[in-house]
C-alpha cells in the first residue's frame, strides 16, 4: 500500500511553520503497517493544490489532505479537489443548517462565507467534525482513497480517528513493532553494529535515526501477514538488544526520563538537580513524567556564579580558578544540590549552549555533566554540536543517559 500526504497553507511555506499535522498523521498510519512515501507542502492556490492531488492521486492508495477547509477566501480546498476530480460543488442542506446553528449560538454573525463549508464535490461525503465547524471530505477508492481533514490539530486528530474506522484501504489494527533509543554512541557506530539488519527484509522493516535524546531504532512489521510480521519484528528486536546491550536506554514508548524515574521509584531513591546551561530543562523533563514526585524532590537553577555560590556552596576561589564551565565545578553543583536537598541522587548541567560566550579552550558546545551519590561522583565532558536549542536539549538527555547507567551500575 502506497499513501502519501499534502499539507495545504501558505504560513507552511513563508513563515517556516512545520507541519505537526503530517508528522502525527505519518506516524499513526505507521502504527498500522503503512507507509508514507511521499509528502507534498502547498500554498493556498487551488490551481497548485489540484494538481498536486491530481498527480497524488495517479501514484497513492491512500492521500490524506490537511487545511484549506475553513470560510475564508483563501481556503480553498474544496474547490481544488472539485477541480481534480472534474465534479461540480454541491451544497448539503443539513450540514448547512447545523452549521447556522452553531454560529448563531455562539452569538456571532452570519456571513454568506459560512455556507462554504457546507459544500463539497459531488461523488464525495462530508465527514463530521465532533470539535469544530468544518466537515471533511471523503472520496472512496478505488484506485486512490482520498480524505480531506481540517488544518486546525485537534480538529483533525478527532477526525482522524472517526474517518480511519472508515477507510477500508488501512490495515485493521496496529502492525508489531518496536523501539529503541541507544545512549552513549553516536550514530556511525550504532549504524556499524546493526547496519545488516537495517533497511527491510521479507516481514519487518528497520531504520535508523538520530534524536535529541540519542539515536532511535525502529522496527516495523510489513506486509499482509501479521503474525509472520510479529515473529520476524520480534527476531530482529531480540538481536538488536543483544547487540547493543547496556546502550539501550529505553525501549517501545518510554523515554529516558521515564526508565530513570521508574528505575528511581522501584528502588526507593531520590533525585534533585542543579542546572547552569539548562535553565530548568532537566526538571522539567524529570517532572513531565506521571508520577515523578515519588522520587523528585526539586531542583536549583543557578546560571550566575554568585547563585551557585549561595545556593550550593560552591567555593568562589574554585570557580574563579576553574571556570564555571568545568568539571570540578560540575562536580561540586552535583554534590552541593545533593547535600541541600538531602537527596540520594543528584544531577548538574554547567556548558556554553552558544552562540556566544566560546573561546578556543572552551567552544561553544562544551559541556560538562556530573551525577553524585553516596558512593560517590561520577562527570563527563561533552562537546555537542547544533544551536542553542540543540546543545541545550541534548545536555538534558546525556545527564539523564549518565544516571540510568549510573543506577544500573549500582544494582537493585
Amino acid at each position: 500500500m502506497r499513501a502519501e500526504l499534502i499539507a495545504i497553507g501558505s504560513e507552511l511555506l513563508l513563515f517556516g511553520r512545520p507541519d505537526t499535522n503530517g508528522d502525527w498523521i505519518a506516524r499513526r498510519l505507521a502504527e498500522r503497517g503503512v507507509d508514507v512515501r511521499r509528502r507534498t507542502i502547498v500554498g493556498d492556490d487551488e490551481h497548485e493544490i489540484a494538481e498536486a492531488i491530481r498527480r497524488a492521486r495517479a501514484r497513492a492508495t491512500l492521500l490524506i489532505i490537511t487545511g484549506g477547509l475553513g470560510p475564508t477566501v483563501d481556503d480553498v480546498t474544496r474547490e481544488a479537489l472539485a477541480r481534480s476530480l472534474d465534479a461540480p460543488l454541491v451544497t448539503d442542506a443539513r450540514v448547512r443548517e447545523d452549521l447556522l446553528a452553531r454560529i448563531r449560538a455562539r452569538g456571532y454573525k452570519v456571513l454568506a462565507s459560512a455556507d462554504r463549508q457546507a459544500r463539497y464535490p459531488q461523488g464525495c461525503e462530508l465527514v463530521r467534525n465532533p470539535v469544530g465547524s468544518a466537515p471533511g471530505l471523503l472520496h472512496r477508492g478505488p484506485p486512490c482513497w482520498t480524505l480531506v481533514l481540517p488544518g486546525v490539530p485537534g480538529e483533525m486528530r478527532a477526525m482522524f480517528e472517526d474517518a480511519a474506522a472508515h477507510l477500508d484501504v488501512l490495515p485493521a489494527g496496529a502492525a508489531p513493532a518496536a523501539r529503541f533509543l541507544v545512549g552513549g554512541l553516536p550514530e556511525s557506530e550504532v549504524d556499524d553494529r546493526v547496519s545488516d539488519l537495517i533497511g527491510a527484509s521479507g516481514r519487518a522493516r528497520v531504520t535508523i535515526l538520530a534524536a535529541e535524546g540519542g539515536v532511535e531504532l525502529h522496527v516495523l512489521g510489513t506486509g499482509g501477514d501479521r503474525e509472520a510480521a510479529r515473529v520476524e519484528v520480534a527476531r530482529i528486536a531480540a538481536e538488536i538488544r543483544a547487540r547493543l546491550g547496556d546502550a539501550v536506554g529505553a525501549a517501545g514508548d518510554e523515554t529516558l526520563a521515564a526508565v530513570v524515574v521508574r528505575t528511581l521509584v522501584e528502588r526507593g531513591r531520590t533525585l534533585a538537580v542543579a542546572e547552569s546551561c539548562t535553565g530548568g530543562l532537566l526538571g522539567g523533563a524529570v517532572t513531565s513524567v506521571p508520577g515523578s514526585s515519588a522520587a523528585f524532590l526539586g531542583g536549583f537553577i543557578v546560571y550566575a556564579n554568585a547563585m551557585k555560590v549561595a545556593e550550593l556552596g560552591l567555593d568562589p576561589a574554585m570557580l574563579e580558578r576553574e571556570g564555571a564551565v568545568s568539571e570540578p565545578v560540575a562536580r561540586a553543583m552535583a554534590e552541593g544540590a545533593r547535600t541541600r536537598a538531602g537527596a540520594d541522587w543528584a544531577l548538574s548541567v554547567t556548558g556554553i549552549a552558544g552562540p556566544d560566550g566560546g573561546s578556543e579552550s572552551k567552544p561553544v558546545g562544551l559541556v560538562w555533566i556530573a551525577a553524585a551519590s553516596a558512593s560517590g561522583t561520577r562527570a563527563r565532558r561533552l562537546l555537542l554540536g547544533g544551536d542553542r536549542a540543540a546543545i541545550r536539549a541534548r545536555s538534558v538527555s546525556a545527564a539523564l543517559e549518565l544516571l540510568r547507567r549510573a543506577l544500573k551500575e549500582e544494582g537493585p
